[in-house]
């Protein structure tokens, strides 16, 4: 069932999925359950940004920014949104995603996520996805710490794809 639901969510995420969204999940890892603890809001532990010329999703998490394909992504979270950020046009969607793709490789900045007080040298995830749609130049005041939580109020959530594990997401993946 897991694997069908997986299949199920990434086969309608790619119906959604604009260049340069936002997928905010809340996952099932111990750091997962740490960050969304502790930031507050909706409960959501990371963030990814989509490259649909790549098909890949950039992503920064333990112990460096990288980019992984859609599935690996949807596989291991309990749930999705696709958020549509705010502000930007096409144009501003193609730098946010050269950016993002700017800081592969860069060390993960697990102190700056947690206190907020950041190594210049690394990222979080979403603090990259912040960063990268260059939310700062429009007038959107930067938090101590962004959480995935906070870029669900920068954009219009798309899609949200139900909790893996109720009985009407495995009905619908059988």
């Amino acid at each position: 069932i897991d694997r069908l639901i997986t299949r199920m969510w990434v086969a309608e995420m790619r119906t959604h999925l604009r260049h340069g969204d936002w997928i905010l999940a809340r996952s099932y890892s111990g750091t997962g359950d740490i960050i969304a603890r502790f930031t507050g809001g909706v409960d959501l532990s990371h963030s990814v940004m989509w490259d649909a010329q790549r098909e890949v999703v950039i992503e920064s998490i333990q112990p460096l920014t990288r980019e992984i394909s859609l599935e690996s992504l949807v596989h291991r979270n309990h749930y999705l949104y696709i958020v549509r950020p705010a502000y930007l046009n096409d144009r501003d969607r193609e730098i946010a995603v050269a950016r993002a793709r700017s800081m592969l490789g860069t060390g993960y900045d697990f102190v700056g996520l947690l206190i907020g007080i950041r190594d210049s040298r690394k990222t979080y995830c979403s603090l990259l996805l912040f960063w990268a749609s260059d939310m700062a130049s429009r007038n959107v005041e930067e938090p101590i710490v962004v959480a995935p939580s906070d870029l669900l109020e920068l954009g219009e959530a798309v899609y949200f794809s139900g909790v893996r594990t109720s009985a009407d997401t495995s009905a619908m993946a059988e």
